[in-house]
């Protein structure tokens, strides 16, 4: 007896109504529906499909499972790791050769295409994650011959745009039309000013449908020109209706993590873009102007929520708690936006605290 043949729908029903006692039985009959029924971690492994983008092995092994029948119609979400190995490891001499192997084949793009075409028969999935080792499980297909190799994974350097270049030509070549593109990765950011202009054409083909994008992005100060060329881009995108920006500033020098950021650059190209669609934005590290926030809020006449975000004060990015505006500084902020239903939002930052209490001493004629 098997239930394979059962339609997904009545094989996700008896996993989901499948009693704890009868789970030793079902793994006999069908060990596809003993996963499925394993709670809270069938429900996740069924609908996120994790892959390894610099490995062959994981992008076939992905592709072979949204071919099963039935996993593959539960696939709603793909989380893409971009880690690397790198050239000094040791051991993972022979993995970074088959790496930048199947770079030079272009074998990446070629397998992840394939695999977003699969997904778009099921028609089911909405989101592209990005992200890296710190938001990754352990990858036991190449720690099974390698006991090191995850001290290997590293994130790309952040002057190295190749991995999400690879994906939105597969994302394009492939006609996979998804809802949500966001990056959970804090050791890598998007390095703006690297970005050719095919592209930025490639990205605005790949994301025509995307109504909410989440990104960390920076660019180096001696590029200033590259995040308006980078917005220019976003304003093609029709229906994009959340926008989060996180910036790289000053404190990522001293750990040499980019070379010269430029925190005011993307700030300047976000508020002087237009976005029309766009009904909430969420910016990270980035400086803000008064001035051109009141005029980007008046030109967006659909946005709703205004949110700035400063977690270096917090002491971590990862640490997420909000602190709102006191009532004084948000009647402030609305009464420069012109808006009184934007919902104006703070989360922690020095920096950004005496930022809003020059706003508030802004006079009713707009002079300071």
């Amino acid at each position: 007896m098997t239930l394979t043949n059962l339609p997904p729908e009545l094989f996700e029903l008896v996993a989901q109504y499948a009693l704890k006692d009868d789970l030793p039985s079902l793994r006999l009959v069908s060990r596809d529906c003993y996963e499925k029924s394993l709670r809270p971690f069938g429900k996740a492994y069924c609908s996120d499909v994790k892959v390894l983008l610099h490995s062959e092995g994981s992008l076939r092994g992905a592709i072979k499972r949204t071919e099963h029948p039935i996993f593959g119609s539960f696939a709603q979400s793909v989380s893409i790791s971009i880690d690397e190995y790198r050239v000094g490891c040791g051991r993972c001499k022979a993995l970074y050769a088959a790496q930048e192997w199947i770079r030079s084949q272009r074998l990446d793009v070629e397998l992840l295409t394939l695999l977003f075409r699969k997904l778009r028969v099921t028609g089911r999935c909405q989101e592209v994650k990005l992200v890296t080792a710190s938001t990754t499980p352990r990858w036991t297909l190449h720690q099974k011959y390698h006991h090191d190799t995850k001290a290997c994974l590293t994130a790309p350097l952040m002057r190295n745009p190749h991995a999400f270049e690879v994906i939105m030509a597969a994302l394009s070549s492939s006609g996979l039309e998804i809802q949500t593109f966001a990056m959970e990765n804090p050791r890598w950011s998007l390095p703006l000013h690297m970005l050719m202009q095919e592209h930025l054409a490639t990205m605005q083909h790949a994301l025509r449908k995307t109504r909410s994008l989440d990104l960390d992005a920076w660019t180096d100060s001696r590029a200033p020109a590259s995040a308006h060329v980078f917005v220019r881009s976003l304003e093609q995108l029709g229906h994009l209706r959340n926008l989060t920006i996180r910036g790289r500033d000053q404190s990522d020098i001293q750990f040499g993590v980019v070379d010269f950021p430029d925190a005011t650059a993307v700030g300047r190209a976000l508020l002087s873009s237009s976005l029309r669609s766009l009904r909430s934005i969420s910016l990270t590290n980035i400086s803000m102007f008064p001035a051109q926030l009141a005029d980007f809020a008046h030109r967006h006449s659909e946005l709703l929520t205004v949110r700035f975000r400063d977690p270096w004060f917090l002491g971590t990015r990862d640490f997420d708690i909000r602190y709102h505006l006191p009532d004084d500084v948000r009647s402030a902020l609305q009464r420069l936006t012109g808006k009184d239903h934007v919902e104006v939002a703070f989360d922690g930052g020095w920096d950004s605290w005496k930022w809003a209490s020059r706003v508030s001493e802004r006079d009713s004629l707009g002079r300071w």
